[in-house]
């Protein structure tokens, strides 16, 4: 059995797999560990979540054996050092990322005369420069159960894709309207797609990946003919849910997933769900359970209670603090004039998605206690709580 781990670190992201859980012949696969909320997250809920999972095993794991880090945003990176000062966390075996390695170290290293070096806890950096879009040809992880790729990396564009590829009513299709694109070479530009398979059953983690990287990606599969290679059951949305990143047809036809994660705070508007609504394979008959997504329609979060396959490690808002962000003339979200309170309290949950020793069957659960942060550089208003039961969200 493996077990996919979906830890609340407020706005950030952090995932750890176990590819064997409860024997200790599996590995443990870290993916991104950060957060841009309060760093106290990561006593009241990181912290313990993670050294729950290394005692529950027969002999007590003490090393990380793989951790991706997808790009160098600070809420995907800047725990992993509070992590690494853990006497529980022995080493981190080896280590990928995106990106260039400098960014990293001042959240992966150690000063040494006045230099950031990086933490001798890491003991092997490999370098993924190549690994643009291998289109499943590198197998990171090849062992007869359990498979790992990176499947996206290190964009290669310093401009804006090509018009041969990219047509002008791309802006359309990225949700952006009369609004610019962001630049494909940037920070979200260089992040890890990784994509892993155990026995059947795929999952496909997303990072920040920008629009331009999911189509060119997307491009590549079709070329080598393995665009349904890619499929996959479960699927954490690129950056955090945001309606900027999503791409309909990369979802829709290289990924088609039938279960939904991400991992948000309140700070952007994120997960959207408008954006989760255009994914067409997504499967109901989940036990009923209780998600956050914010409506770009009216410019508010909304509480759902449904049974599909859509998870949000951000449960929801205490009664009298809840957020809604304010735009700027020109419709982008702000993020720092938000009106409200200066303090709010957050609830989130980690959640546990369990796939059985066939990988046919697969069940969510939550995982420990709700973790409760208060962040102050967020401000908030309130909004209205409504609940759909056998609709899509």
């Amino acid at each position: 059995m493996i077990k996919i781990n979906s830890i609340w670190v407020g706005q950030g992201d952090c995932t750890l797999i176990e590819t064997n859980a409860g024997h200790n012949s599996g590995e443990l696969i870290l993916i991104d560990c950060g957060t841009s909320d309060s760093m106290s997250i990561f006593e009241e809920n990181v912290q313990p979540t993670i050294e729950n999972i290394l005692k529950s095993y027969p002999t007590t794991k003490t090393k990380i054996d793989y951790m991706f880090l997808t790009h160098s945003d600070k809420d995907h990176v800047n725990l992993v050092k509070n992590l690494l000062v853990l006497s529980t966390v022995s080493e981190v075996t080896n280590l990928y990322y995106g990106g260039l390695l400098s960014p990293y170290l001042r959240y992966i290293g150690i000063k040494v005369g006045g230099k950031w070096q990086l933490d001798p806890k890491i003991k092997k950096v490999n370098n993924i420069a190549n690994y643009f879009f291998n289109t499943l040809a590198a197998t990171i992880i090849g062992t007869p159960d359990f498979k790992l790729w990176i499947l996206s990396g290190n964009y290669p564009f310093k401009h804006e894709p090509p018009v041969a590829i990219f047509d002008k009513d791309v802006n359309e299709a990225a949700n952006r309207k009369s609004k610019p694109l962001r630049s494909a070479y940037d920070i979200n530009g260089n992040s890890l797609i990784i994509l892993i398979n155990y026995k059947g059953f795929q999952a496909m983690f997303m990072g920040d990946a920008t629009y331009f990287q999911q189509q060119m990606l997307l491009e590549e599969l079709k070329k080598a003919g393995k665009e349904g290679d890619s499929n996959s059951i479960s699927f954490k949305m690129s950056h955090h849910g945001s309606p900027d990143s999503f791409n309909k047809e990369f979802t829709n036809t290289a990924v088609k997933p039938n279960v939904i994660t991400s991992s948000s705070g309140i700070t952007f508007g994120h997960p959207s769900l408008q954006a989760i609504d255009e994914i067409t394979s997504i499967k109901s008959g989940a036990p009923m359970h209780q998600i956050t997504l914010f409506d770009e329609s009216t410019n508010q979060y909304e509480y759902y209670t449904t049974d599909n396959w859509v998870y949000n490690t951000m449960l929801m808002f205490s009664e009298s603090s809840e957020f809604v962000p304010t735009k700027t003339k020109s419709g982008k979200r702000s993020r720092d004039s938000h009106a409200g309170e200066a303090y709010t309290a957050l609830k989130g949950i980690n959640w546990t998605l369990e796939v059985d020793d066939t990988g046919t069957t697969y069940k969510p659960k939550t995982m420990g206690a709700t973790a409760i942060i208060l962040t102050t550089k967020d401000t908030i208003n309130p909004t209205s709580k409504k609940s759909k039961k056998g609709s899509k969200t």
